[in-house]
Parts: C-alpha cells; structure tokens; sequence
C-alpha cells in the first residue's frame, strides 16, 4: 500500500484486524439475541464464522498481484474475534446475573 504520511506505527495494521474482528465477532454474538450465555454450537459459529470469513479475505488477497496476504492477518483476526466473544459474552452474563439479583 502507498504511504500517506503522518506518524508510523509498527504493525497498526495487526492493531485494526484485531479490533474489526472483535467488533464483527461482538456484533454476530448480539445477532442472537439476549440469550447469553450461548450454547456451544452457537459460540463455536461466532468463532468459525469469523475465521473463516477472514481466511476468505486472506486467501483473495493472495491471488490479486496488488495485495498481500499475510498468516498473521488471519491469525490477529481470529484473536480479535475471540476476545469480541469473551468480552460481549461475559458483560452480558454479568448484566443479566445483575438484573436477577436485583428483581
């Protein structure tokens, strides 16, 4: 890619998969509703879904001649996506283990 100026970061773009995949990854576990904690079945979709939906891009990214498809991309997006899921998932349970505590 073409350098636009400005400060440099090292591996910001690491940094940006992570969080694109935690936001996807918290947006497809509120995409079931408010049923959390979420069966295993559909945790482990959360988490296929996402890994493969980033090897997808990955793997285009390889066949163009202008991009780069890089193993630690697919793995940043995968560690992003897994800690979307433990973050949506566990502020949910201790949301709803509140409300039962106060009612």
């Amino acid at each position: 890619m073409p350098s636009v100026g400005g400060p440099s970061i090292h591996n910001i773009d690491k940094v940006a998969h992570f969080i694109e995949y935690g936001l996807f990854s918290i947006l497809w576990v509120l995409s079931f509703g408010q049923k959390v904690p979420l069966a295993w079945s559909a945790r482990m979709s959360c988490l296929v879904l996402a890994f493969c939906y980033g090897a997808t891009i990955e793997g285009i990214q390889y066949l163009l001649p202008w991009r780069s498809a890089e193993f630690a991309d697919a793995l940043m997006n995968l560690l992003g996506a897994i800690a979307g899921w433990f973050f949506i998932e566990n502020v949910l349970i201790f949301r709803n283990k509140r409300q039962i505590e106060h009612s």
